[in-house]
């Protein structure tokens, strides 16, 4: 499961002509790799450490869970978002196209409601996640008390000249716009 404290952050942006980006940085584990590039004082991640021996081959590529997303409509972006989470950023992205695409949720609305997180054999709510009755075999119910476990997503929905922007309440960080 994800851990408290991470290591991982996410923004997004959209310029006037409506070129936009969708960005994850993570070092994978504190401190990275432990190397600072000269002069600048960037420290250089080591997502290289996922490659096991038996993954050292060409086109080999190391298992992660960076997922900066854009969503397109007409070759154009149509949503950008994503989130820092580890292994619960793709469970985080489905909610927010769901509430964003599905719901017809604000980009503040779908970021700020309550997230589920499926770990294995744990189901992790955030309070006002309804709750599952009967619980099935082998799955053990857990009230997300971290909200580090739920990721720190921000969204822009661009339609047409108009952005709508939300950025996660658990964060620090907020949508700004001109």
């Amino acid at each position: 499961m994800v851990h408290p404290g991470g290591d991982t952050i996410y923004l997004c942006a959209v310029d006037t002509d409506g070129m936009a980006v969708s960005l994850s940085q993570s070092l994978a584990h504190p401190f990275g790799s432990c190397v600072v590039v000269p002069g600048t004082g960037v420290l250089l991640h080591n997502r290289g450490s996922y490659h096991t021996v038996s993954t050292y081959r060409g086109g080999a590529v190391p298992v992660h869970t960076l997922s900066p997303a854009m969503a397109l409509a007409g070759g154009r972006p149509r949503l950008v978002f994503g989130t820092m989470g580890g292994e619960a950023q793709i469970q985080i992205h489905l909610q927010l196209l769901v509430r964003l695409l599905v719901d017809g949720a604000t980009a503040q609305d779908a970021v700020s409601a309550p997230r589920w997180i499926f770990d294995q054999t744990t189901l992790w709510t955030e309070p006002g996640v309804p709750s599952l009755e009967p619980v099935p075999d082998g799955l053990l119910p857990r009230v997300l008390e971290v909200s580090e476990l739920a990721g720190h997503a921000h969204v822009i929905a661009l339609d047409g000249d108009a952005l709508d922007a939300g950025c996660d309440p658990r964060a620090d960080g907020v949508a700004l716009g001109d």
